[in-house]
C-alpha cells in the first residue's frame, strides 16, 4: 500500500495526539483534589493541551519539557 503525503501528516497528527494524551493521562494525578498543583504542572499541562491547535507541520511540533 503506497501513502500519499496526506495520509502520512495525518498519520502523523495521530501519532502526536496519543503521545500528548499520554503524557496528559501520566500526569493526571497532579490535579487531584487534596493537592493543590504548582504553576509550572499547569502550564505545562496547558502547553500539551494547546499542541495541536498549531498550524505547524507535524515534524515541527516540540513537546514541552516535563517540570519535576
Amino acid at each position: 500500500m503506497v501513502l500519499n503525503s496526506a495520509q502520512i501528516i495525518a498519520d502523523k497528527w495521530v501519532t502526536i495526539r496519543n503521545k500528548r494524551d499520554r503524557f496528559l493521562a501520566e500526569t493526571d494525578w497532579w490535579g487531584v483534589s487534596d493537592r493543590t498543583m504548582p504553576s509550572a504542572q499547569t502550564q505545562y499541562r496547558q502547553n500539551l493541551r494547546d499542541l495541536p491547535a498549531s498550524n505547524a507541520y507535524p515534524d515541527a511540533i516540540v513537546f514541552p519539557t516535563k517540570p519535576s
